[in-house]
C-alpha cells in the first residue's frame, strides 16, 4: 500500500526525467565522495562507521541541496517567463519578449512546431484574457516537491551505504558499496533507455561504467 502511494507522490511532484537524473546524480555523488575519503584518510583511520556517516551525510545533504535548488531555480525561471509574457501582452520590446517566451516553451511540444505555428501560439498568449501574472510564494506544493526530490536521492542511494552497516572490514565494505552502486547504475541506465527509446543494454553498460571508472581511479591512486 505504501509503495503505490509513494509512486503517486513522486509522480505528482516530479517528472520522469527528474527522477532518473536525481538517482544518477545521487549515486555518483555518494560513490565519488566515499572514494575520495578512502583516498584521503589512512586505512587504519577510515573505519566502517566513519565511512557510513560519510555516505549518509553526503546522501542527505545532496538530496536537500538538490531539492531546494531545483524548486527555487524553477521559481526564478517562472518569473523570467512571466516578465516575457507581460512584455508581449503590453507591446513592450515585443521581439525580444517573443523570443524569450518561445525559449521558455522550447522544451515543450511547442518547440516542435513550425515558425508560423509558434507565432500563432504567441498571438494566443498575447490576446488571452485569462492570463494571471505569476506570484512567487513558498507554498505547500513547493515543500512537497523538495521532499519528493530529497526522497528520490535518499531511497535510491541508501543501498550504497548498506555495506558500511553490516561489514566489519573497511576494504570489503568499500568494494561492496562500489559493486552495489554499479548494479544500481546499470538498472538505472536500462530503465532510462526504455523511456528514451535507446538500446537498453548499451546504456546500462554506459551508466555502470561511471562507477567502474571511479573504482579503478580510486584503486589506482591508492584508495581502499
Amino acid at each position: 500500500m505504501a509503495l503505490p502511494s509513494y509512486r503517486k507522490f513522486l509522480g505528482a511532484y516530479t517528472s520522469a526525467s527528474e527522477r532518473y537524473a536525481e538517482a544518477f546524480y545521487g549515486i555518483i555523488m555518494v560513490t565519488g565522495c566515499t572514494g575520495m575519503v578512502s583516498l584521503g584518510v589512512p586505512k587504519e583511520e577510515a573505519g566502517v562507521q566513519f565511512m557510513l556517516w560519510t555516505a549518509l551525510m553526503v546522501n542527505i545533504l545532496w538530496g536537500l541541496i538538490d531539492g531546494f535548488t531545483v524548486v527555487y531555480g524553477s521559481m526564478v525561471d517562472e518569473v523570467a517567463s512571466d516578465v516575457a509574457v507581460n512584455n508581449v501582452r503590453s507591446g513592450k520590446d515585443v521581439k525580444t519578449a517573443t523570443e524569450e517566451v518561445l525559449d521558455a516553451l522550447d522544451a515543450s511540444l511547442v518547440g516542435k512546431l513550425s515558425e508560423q505555428d509558434k507565432a500563432k501560439v504567441v498571438e494566443v498568449i498575447r490576446s488571452s484574457k485569462s492570463y494571471a501574472p505569476y506570484k512567487n510564494k513558498v507554498r505547500w506544493p513547493e515543500v512537497k516537491r523538495i521532499l519528493a526530490i530529497f526522497s528520490i536521492d535518499f531511497v535510491t542511494v541508501f543501498p550504497v551505504s548498506i555495506p558500511f552497516i553490516f561489514a566489519t572490514d573497511i576494504t570489503v565494505a568499500v568494494r561492496l558499496s562500489f559493486i552495489i552502486a554499479t548494479v544500481l547504475m546499470a538498472i538505472l541506465g536500462y530503465q532510462w533507455a526504455k523511456y528514451a527509446r535507446m538500446k537498453r543494454w548499451k546504456i546500462a553498460i554506459l551508466f555502470s561504467s561511471f562507477t567502474v571508472f571511479l573504482l579503478i581511479l580510486s584503486f589506482a591512486l591508492g584508495g581502499i
